[in-house]
């Protein structure tokens, strides 16, 4: 079958996402840490033979949107289609052939059908520890932990004992790790037959067709949602706290016969600190911020992205040269999306959002030992409040756009000695306007180990906070405390005694219009439920 009528394609479209979606059900299920089967810090993928997306699990980390396919020709580079067979796994977690930072395994299984290498079964999950520098406290990519270059985690289905002793040696949780490792390929391995079942199913021979054709629909149809913005060059720019000095996006937005392109001149160079992001993790998530706003019902693969360009110069934090520190991009690579909004909000008022606290994400990695000696690892992620929209207020504490979940509060303590003492909302951190922000939270979480606990901050917008959109007010700022002392260094390293509390005060979302054009019903409404001072 060479072409497809508009309804076997939907049908074997959606199958295809339904075998995505199974391979990450058996990941979450077979996953040993709680970065995986909670937080849902993962994608699953199908990758046609040329190693280009053909189809994505439902729920997904918007960063692997655009860094698989692109992980998927790294290694093919290094180990050509045609010297692979049945049997066969590659791994890396390279930042600039991978996700950005070390701290990403991504994984990828050729699929045989009757001796022919028909497609590729791809996967991408964070790991609980890679060894190295927690936070951002690297000073460049070597101490930020276990760097494996394309490789064989399996030859001919036979394991590479090498790379998990590299595990077992070089990571503070080998178990996890390993254990998270091998769920990637039991994930791709399911994915895998169940495409062989379909193919043998529909008499399928040749999966290009169906895949170009896949493709091709969906190319067609960001097309056309680009076609909706009016031709021209628009702007924006944001700023982040940054270490000594804020941290400058310039964003330059040029929409034209369908296409868009995003460049970031102008923006600040990269720093000697971890919050540097490599250039396809900031493609993900600036292609993440224009297909969210223009197409988000057609599902993910690779057509959708080839109208949408990417630019940085070499050398800026957008697009740093090796070997500058990256293990904590997502503090800046989270506000991507924003820039591609800020500067669309002109023309499409109606579809944007203001920047939220959560934009970037906090996060904690966590290291130390149980009352019986048993060393846990464990990492949580904290979100701010949403930026409003021109239609409703910010939602509170909310992913976006890392989309990840919380680690429920019982499970934390169950799998770590910690006591979560509190967890609220912040009333008047959400940013005023016509919409209102979305609120913080504050979580106080309490040291219960008989020995210290080293844990790695993640925090942003602790001087900077999240603007408003088209005359709304700024959310309120974040703050990191340790038994009532502000933490001087809030992307570093501390240690937590017996006894010692943590305060994470996350910030709050931007509002969106102007504060006087707010129902006064709504504002008495925030008033009553205590949203506001």
């Amino acid at each position: 079958m060479s072409s497809y009528d508009p309804i076997t394609l939907e049908i074997l479209w959606s199958r295809l996402i339904a075998i995505a979606d199974e391979a990450a059900a058996t990941l979450v299920r077979t996953a040993f840490s709680t970065i995986v089967y909670e937080t849902h810090d993962y994608t699953c993928m199908l990758l046609d033979a040329r190693g280009e997306s053909l189809a994505q699990s439902s729920r997904s980390a918007p960063s692997f949107i655009g860094t698989m396919p692109e992980t998927a020709k790294h290694l093919l580079k290094w180990f050509p289609a045609e010297t692979l067979a049945p049997g066969d796994v590659l791994l890396t977690n390279d930042p600039w052939m991978g996700t950005g930072h070390a701290s990403d395994m991504n994984v990828l299984t050729p699929i045989f059908h009757r001796g022919r290498l028909v497609a590729y079964a791809g996967s991408v999950s964070h790991v609980v520890d890679i060894g190295g520098c927690f936070g951002a406290t690297a000073r460049d990519v070597f101490e930020e932990g276990l760097r494996i270059p394309p490789c064989k985690l399996y030859s001919r289905g036979q394991r590479t004992k090498l790379i998990f002793d590299l595990f077992e040696f070089n990571t503070r949780a080998p178990e996890q790790v390993a254990g998270d490792v091998e769920a990637l390929v039991t994930a791709n391995a399911m994915g895998a037959q169940r495409l062989l079942d379909l193919m043998d199913e529909e008499g399928i021979e040749d999966l290009m067709p169906l895949a170009t054709a896949i493709q091709s629909a969906s190319e067609q149809a960001m097309r056309s949602a680009l076609r909706r913005i009016p031709d021209g060059d628009y702007s924006h720019e944001l700023r982040l706290d940054g270490f000594d000095d804020p941290l400058v996006f310039k964003g330059r937005v040029r929409v034209a016969r369908g296409e868009i392109w995003i460049d970031y001149e102008g923006s600040s160079p990269q720093v000697r600190r971890g919050i540097n992001s490599v250039l396809r993790y900031t493609y993900s998530y600036t292609a993440f911020g224009v297909k969210s706003l223009l197409d988000p019902e057609t599902p993910n693969n690779q057509g959708a992205f080839r109208p949408i360009r990417v630019t940085a110069p070499q050398g800026c934090f957008l697009n740093p040269s090796p070997p500058a520190p990256v293990s904590a991009r997502n503090l800046t690579g989270h506000v991507l999306p924003f820039i591609v909004y800020g500067a669309l909000a002109p023309v499409v008022p109606e579809l944007v959002a203001a920047i939220g606290g959560g934009a970037p994400g906090w996060g904690l990695s966590l290291q130390g030992e149980h009352d019986n000696d048993r060393s846990f690892s464990m990492i949580l992620f904290l979100s701010g409040g949403m930026g409003a929209t021109a239609s409703r207020d910010g939602n509170v504490c909310m992913s976006f756009p890392g989309l990840v979940a919380n680690v429920p509060m019982e499970l934390a303590e169950h799998l770590a000695p910690l006591r979560f003492v509190a967890k609220g909302l912040i009333p008047g951190s959400g940013g005023p306007g016509r919409q209102r922000g979305g609120l913080g939270q504050e979580v106080v979480i309490e040291s219960v180990a008989k020995t210290a606990v080293r844990v790695g901050i993640r925090a942003e917008r602790l001087r900077v906070p999240a603007e408003g959109l088209l005359g709304g007010g700024a959310g309120a700022c974040g703050e990191v405390l340790v038994n009532g002392h502000r933490v001087p260094d809030a992307k570093g390293m501390i240690t937590l005694e017996r006894g010692d509390r943590i305060v994470l005060r996350t910030p709050g979302g931007g509002g969106f219009g102007k504060p006087s054009e707010r129902d006064p019903a709504a504002a008495e409404r925030d008033r009553t439920m205590g949203y506001v001072t």
